[in-house]
């Protein structure tokens, strides 16, 4: 059906069946035909501005939290629960006499859901960030940049693991 062709090892015994696609992809399932079919499609992404934000050429660590509270929660210690519909962020690798070290400097982009909530949050980042010497600050009607904040990585792999 399609121009690739992919082989796939199937254990009768385990009811299990895998494949590797591509050099750095493995997929294993009882029926890894779906999985094969969407990886030969490869669909491109949609428009829009949070795979804008993934898709860029960057020598820093990228990503995205659709659950924003959480992620403020887990980072600061503070209940931030309000308005907020998504947030990307970036990790960049702070170095030292041209070197890479172990601590990263992290920078997040906070979307509000609209306008009349964004006094509340800017508050609540304030505050929760202040602590950390974080600069708050809003940079347009629905978005709020926090930076200056540095971590570990074993704080950062700290964070991922809760």
């Amino acid at each position: 059906r399609y121009p690739y062709q992919f082989k796939y090892y199937t254990n009768p015994q385990a009811g299990m069946q895998l494949a590797s696609p591509g050099e750095d992809l493995f997929c294993s399932s009882e029926n890894v035909t779906p999985m094969l079919e969407k990886y030969a499609l490869r669909e491109q992404p949609e428009d829009n501005e949070i795979n804008a934000f993934l898709l860029q050429e960057s020598p820093d660590i990228l990503f995205y939290v659709k659950t924003p509270a959480a992620f403020i929660e887990k980072l600061s210690g503070v209940k931030a629960g309000l308005g907020m519909e998504y947030l990307t962020g970036s990790l960049i690798n702070v170095r030292e006499n041209n070197q890479k070290t172990e601590n990263y400097s992290l920078e997040l982009k906070v979307k509000v859901l609209n306008s009349k909530t964004m006094k509340a949050v800017l508050r609540i980042f304030t505050i929760a960030f202040k602590m950390f010497n974080g600069n708050v600050e809003q940079i347009d009607d629905f978005t709020i940049k926090l930076s200056g904040l540095t971590m570990s990585r074993e704080q950062i792999i700290a964070m991922l693991k809760e």
